[in-house]
C-alpha cells in the first residue's frame, strides 16, 4: 500500500464519529477495518497482514 495513504489511515481518530465528507469517511472506515482485522488475527493466534 502507498505509504502516504497508510499514514492518512493511521491518523484517523476512532473516538469520534465517522466524517460526513469523502474521502475522510472512507479513510475512517479503512482504519476501522484494520483494527478489526488486527483484533481478530490476535484472537485467532494468527499474524496480522
Amino acid at each position: 500500500m502507498n505509504e502516504e495513504y497508510s499514514g492518512i489511515i493511521g491518523m484517523q481518530d476512532m473516538a469520534k464519529e465517522a466524517p460526513a465528507e469523502e474521502p475522510g469517511r472512507q479513510y475512517y472506515f479503512m482504519a476501522k477495518c484494520r483494527r478489526y482485522v488486527k483484533a481478530e488475527s490476535e484472537r485467532l493466534g494468527r499474524a496480522a497482514l
